[in-house]
């Protein structure tokens, strides 16, 4: 009997060792499957600088933070960052989760367009720490199967540089990284409601005048104004971009300026430098920008008091 139950005993025991290492080694193979939740996670208030090598680059260049902007740093110089641009990227990385794990070998990434010369690279720093490093490869995009969908599906993979993991992310990520740096430019002159310019002075060199507003009435020089010229006016200087960028001007002053003033913004001015190369035109609301008479650009802004007025002058 005691023999029997010794038996017994060590056949429950060996069973249920044995159930241990099998949940055990489950464990360790769903833990081996415990794959990222998070894939990106930061604070986009605590990055400095992002780092960035589009597809097919041999450099990289940097975004960095100065003061309250962003400012592009290349091989060849630095310029003004598209504010929004710097913002896009921080707030894809802020929190970037995986939807689905699309390979865990090495050997996955080439289909995927993981690897460095495929792969855009993006590495987000608080000062020399690496908040992250994320390899951003292939784009698909699939057609919506419920007809009330108005928009199929995009889908990006990506991984991190240093694990061989691939996952799936929701969005178009190379519209965001795989971007060269001239595209990150800023490309404002100026960024205002019309509504809220009230007063513009125009100087010329030896002609100066002013076009304001008094009470519901805009005049030019002190006569009464066109209306719609005004508005028409209002409409292109609010709002102005260009993405023919030129070299700093070689001469020291403006042949023609004018000072945009009103509620709501800090005065803007436009400058406009000529020399045998031509015409090159600046804003003080984009310091150290410069642009070219691209589309016509001098004279849609620098244009003269007859313009405004409901009646024209004849010399």
């Amino acid at each position: 009997m005691f023999s029997k139950f010794n038996i017994k005993t060590l056949v429950i025991v060996f069973a249920v060792l044995l159930a241990v290492v099998v949940a055990s080694e489950l464990f360790d193979s769903g833990k081996s499957r415990n794959f990222r939740k998070v894939i990106s996670e930061l604070v986009p208030e605590e990055v400095t600088k992002l780092e960035v090598t589009p597809r097919g680059a041999t450099e990289s260049y940097t975004i960095e933070r100065v003061g309250d902007d962003w400012q592009i740093v290349t091989a060849a110089g630095s310029f003004v960052a598209d504010p929004n641009a710097a913002t896009s990227m921080l707030e894809t990385l802020k929190l970037l989760k995986p939807e689905r794990v699309v390979g865990t070998k090495e050997s996955k990434w080439q289909s995927l367009e993981l690897v460095d010369s495929l792969a855009s690279r993006v590495r987000a720093f608080a000062g020399k720490k690496v908040l992250t490093d994320l390899m951003v490869g292939k784009f698909d995009y699939s057609q919506p199967t419920d007809p009330r969908q108005q928009q199929g599906k995009m889908t990006s993979y990506v991984r991190l540089t240093n694990e061989p993991e691939s996952y799936a992310v929701d969005g178009f990520m190379s519209m965001t990284f795989n971007r060269k740096p001239e595209e990150l430019r800023n490309r404002s002159l100026t960024s205002v409601n019309k509504t809220d310019i009230t007063r513009i002075q125009f100087n010329y060199g030896n002609e100066t005048f002013v076009l304001e507003k008094q009470n519901e009435n805009w005049l030019a020089g002190g006569v009464m104004a066109d209306s719609a010229q005004v508005a028409d006016y209002l409409g292109t200087v609010a709002r102005l971009n260009s993405s023919e960028f030129a070299e700093a001007p070689k001469t020291g002053t403006p042949s023609q300026s004018i000072v945009l003033e009103g509620n709501n913004f800090s005065a803007v001015q436009l400058d406009a430098y000529a020399d045998a190369m031509g015409v090159v035109i600046g804003s003080s609301a984009n310091k150290g920008t410069w642009f070219t008479d691209a589309n016509d650009l001098f004279n849609r802004v620098f244009v003269s008091k007859e313009q405004f007025l409901a009646v024209k002058i004849v010399e």
